[in-house]
């Protein structure tokens, strides 16, 4: 026959069990953090295998990251004014005059496209990773945020959401975490899965 408990040793083990439950949140706090971690060097950092950046033509200003443009917004298409400088510092190349919510506004045309944007900028081309000016990597990286229901991340700032829907419809599946990621870290999500079941 067992042993019956006072209600102080009840409280006791009760309070063991707390502390041990406290223990298995921090650690699985510590493995989904480094898995978002891991997550984000791939998106913003190693690249993503496979995709490429657009060199069809494209049209833009020469407003440069963090400066207001003379219709007073902060539209950018440069991260560096030596980019901006690379195709807005001289006077040859070819101009379209387009129409804009703010009126009429003439761009150059950049022949190579978002990759000769970002080569001018000094941002890698070889394959695609979401970093130009490191808003959209920041964003992301301190958004990880743990819900009633288990992890999210993404982004928080409004500027940053349609970067990274856009992202999403062109790049899909390269942008979840990958398998190779959750398999580095299974051994210890398990272990403590184990340490739960048996508290």
């Amino acid at each position: 026959m067992a042993k019956k408990l006072t209600t102080e040793e009840y409280l006791r083990g009760v309070d063991a069990k707390l502390r041990r439950i406290k223990e298995i949140d921090k650690e699985q706090t510590k493995i989904i953090s480094s898995i978002h971690s891991m997550h984000a060097q791939r998106i913003f950092g190693d690249g993503l295998d496979g995709t490429s950046y657009s060199s069809k033509p494209t049209l833009a200003g020469g407003n440069v990251f963090g400066s207001r443009n003379r219709f007073g917004n902060s539209n950018y298409t440069f991260a560096t004014k030596a980019g901006s400088d690379t195709f807005f510092g001289s006077g040859t190349g070819e101009w379209r005059r387009v129409n804009t919510p703010r009126g009429p506004r003439n761009l150059r045309v950049i022949p190579g496209g978002y990759r000769a944007i970002r080569q001018a900028d000094g941002r890698r081309v070889d394959k695609v990773d979401l970093s130009h000016t490191g808003r959209l990597q920041s964003d992301f990286k301190s958004s990880l945020t743990k819900t009633r229901t288990g992890w999210v991340s993404g982004v928080k700032n409004d500027e940053n959401v349609g970067k990274l829907e856009g992202a999403k419809k062109r790049y899909g599946q390269k942008l979840e975490v990958p398998d190779k990621v959750i398999d580095i870290h299974r051994p210890r999500l398990a272990r403590l899965m184990a340490k739960f079941l048996t508290l």
